[in-house]
């Protein structure tokens, strides 16, 4: 059974012809071989999205660490500044002032160095269709090809998933490192007032 229809789009006449499907061979179960391949692949891309999304959030974060780098060059640079100490006060606040500007140096570039790791190139896993060729399953039962697929489907993203919370879980600890590198940044600009 054929549809003739016609459609005008910007001053322009198309015609269209579409053609129904009625074949009583097709069942319930097509349809759920369908939306079980759906949703699979669905979640699949997901997991794909993911990934570019925390190289996203990656390149946002080292940006936000060139501003803490220049801060940091700014707080290393005042060292230049201060005298030798006259009383004990002084001695202290230059030893804390020390003890804070090797803990915010070294925890800045740990936390560089763990952002820079997460920019590697990190292999997900992927499906590749031509397996199906190669086993020859072309001609198989549809409803057999349909779970196979899937169930590779499924084994791609529980590898993917794994990889993304591992590399989630670094990246999270790089933001949380964050708040103290920025606390003990701005404690140090304090202290330095003191010990001029």
């Amino acid at each position: 059974m054929t549809n003739e229809y016609t459609v005008n789009v910007d001053k322009r006449t198309y015609h269209i012809t579409v053609e129904h499907n009625n074949n009583p061979s097709q069942n319930h179960t097509d349809f759920s071989e369908e939306l079980s391949y759906e949703t699979t692949k669905a979640e699949y891309d997901h997991c794909v999205q993911r990934s570019e999304k925390l190289d996203n959030k990656v390149y946002i974060i080292l940006t936000v660490y060139a501003f803490l780098f220049v801060l940091l060059c700014d707080i290393i640079k005042k060292i230049s500044d201060f005298s030798f100490p006259k009383d004990n006060v002084q001695l202290a606040l230059l030893i804390i002032y020390s003890i804070l500007l090797t803990l915010n140096v070294s925890l800045y570039v740990l936390t560089l160095i763990q952002l820079t790791h997460l920019l590697k190139g990190v292999a997900i896993q992927r499906f590749d269709p031509q397996i199906i060729l190669k086993r020859e399953m072309i001609d198989a039962n549809s409803k057999a090809v349909a779970k196979y697929i899937c169930s590779r489907y499924n084994q791609c993203i529980d590898t993917n998933k794994n990889i993304l919370e591992k590399r989630f879980e670094k990246f999270n600890k790089c933001v949380n490192c964050m708040i103290p590198l920025i606390i003990i940044s701005i404690f140090l600009m304090f202290i330095s007032n003191f010990i001029l």
